[in-house]
């Protein structure tokens, strides 16, 4: 009988130093993420899950803090077992697929990404708003503009003048060649916030490509003509020469958006093409030193 209760005493004392000692690396992960000490966390988290599962238990706390702080210290691959796991657990459903769909989007599995936050999204309808802002962004960064221009729109109806949902949609619609709406967009926001300089520089870009599109337009419209006349090259040459004017303003304000923005290479080709187009050698050369 002696030896029994021996047994059961140094099996109770090993169990309460195994339940301390999960707990114990638990609070350690926490004071490592309050000093920003990621890896250091996420790697203590870990640590705190096998412990726990050495009961039989699942903390789900530890798995959410190690993928969480995977994350944060730029470890995505580490992050997403973790981040899974806490959605299969419906552990703080909604926070731990936007996150996991941030993994899924760094290591650029955009498609498993998009899944599951439309998939949790449909569990959670009282977080709406912040799976269609993390869509919004997944659609925009793995750029599937005409998708992210929908969604920023629908998030603009809930945040009017958001500048940032302005700007990305702004850049969406040009992205579509829907540039009318996108210089309006633009437009809009240059009023709204003057110092935001993403806006004028946008705009330039935009002006031009409107203008290159038109001219390639009539130019393809002039060589599918199967029987051309010399009233249709006569109708083809004036429509290009119109669009000087159009090229002309795109170079000014190239120009001033060049000058917030010198070492822009978006800006410096389109600046180079301008340039070119309107046969300015010396300052075409000057821009194709930057490219």
């Amino acid at each position: 009988m002696k030896y029994y209760f021996l047994i059961l005493i140094l099996f109770l004392g090993t169990k309460i130093a195994n339940a301390q000692q999960a707990e114990q690396l638990k609070t350690d992960a926490m004071n490592a993420e309050l000093q920003e000490e990621y890896t250091q966390a996420a790697d203590l988290f870990s640590k705190a899950i096998n412990a726990f599962k050495a009961q039989q238990k699942t903390d789900s706390l530890s798995i959410f803090g190690a993928g969480q702080n995977y994350l944060k210290a730029k470890k995505y691959a580490e992050a997403i077992p973790f981040l899974k796991e806490c959605t299969d657990l419906n552990y703080n459903m909604g926070r731990s697929a936007r996150l996991l769909s941030n993994a899924y989007s760094w290591t650029k599995q955009y498609k498993l990404a998009e899944k599951i936050l439309m998939d949790v999204a449909a569990k959670v309808p009282d977080e709406k708003i912040e799976f269609d802002k993390k869509l919004a962004y997944l659609y925009f960064n793995s750029s599937q503009y005409s998708k992210s221009a929908s969604l920023f729109n629908q998030l603009l109806a809930n945040s009017p003048n958001n500048k940032n949902y302005m700007y990305l949609y702004g850049f969406s619609l040009e992205r579509i060649q829907k540039f009318d709406k996108a210089l309006v967009i633009f437009e809009q926001m240059m009023q709204l916030y003057p110092q935001d300089k993403r806006a004028k520089k946008m705009q330039a870009y935009t002006y031009l490509k409107k203008t290159e599109t038109a001219y390639n337009k009539e130019v393809k419209r002039y060589e599918s003509i199967k029987n051309v006349t010399f009233e249709d090259f006569r109708e083809t040459k004036k429509r290009l020469k119109n669009l000087d004017g159009d090229y002309e303003k795109a170079r000014l304000l190239l120009e001033k958006a060049y000058k917030d923005y010198p070492k822009d290479k978006m800006l410096i080709n389109a600046l180079y093409k301008v340039y070119k187009k309107q046969k300015n050698t010396n300052k075409m050369n000057e821009m194709k030193k930057l490219i």
